[in-house]
């Protein structure tokens, strides 16, 4: 179903990184974009992957690191006691919103035509998501839609 004069240019189907990323650069090139997005924008990478993972990993490496400063030569310091996991889980997810709010939040994405909710494919040409904020259907035409599987293992 394409059309001449389509609503957007580009709609990204999934807001994780690919989508954002499509959606970001094709809004910076002038594109009319959206991105549709049914949960949280940031995906996989955001909340459950890379980010909570590289925070985990971070300090361990410092923990591991500080139990052998007297092998780079400096005096013995250390931890006293036990790690607190709570507190290295408090500070992954302080990491983790920081990096939503500065880069995936709602706010920031909206104005590139942002929109919430699920997708039903009509065709290769077409797509209908509903958004969260409205309880109707919006109905857009596109010639070029993005499907972002993510972490769905297809």
């Amino acid at each position: 179903m394409s059309s001449k004069n389509p609503d957007y240019d580009l709609v990204a189907l999934g807001g994780g990184t690919a989508g954002m990323v499509i959606g970001i650069f094709g809004a910076q090139l002038g594109a009319r974009v959206a991105i549709v997005e049914a949960d949280r924008l940031g995906g996989e990478c955001t909340w459950t992957g890379c980010v909570p993972s590289k925070a985990l990993i971070a300090s361990a490496n410092v923990a591991a690191t500080t139990g052998r400063t007297e092998k780079y030569g400096l005096p013995p310091a250390g931890f006293q006691g036990e790690i607190n996991l709570e507190h290295v889980l408090d500070r992954m997810r302080v990491l983790r919103r920081r990096i939503y709010e500065d880069s995936d939040s709602e706010e920031r994405l909206r104005e590139l035509g942002v929109l919430f909710g699920e997708v039903v494919l009509e065709d290769a040409g077409g797509c209908c998501p509903s958004e969260r904020s409205v309880f109707s259907v919006v109905i857009v035409e596109v010639d070029e839609p993005v499907v972002g599987v993510g972490a769905l293992g297809v």
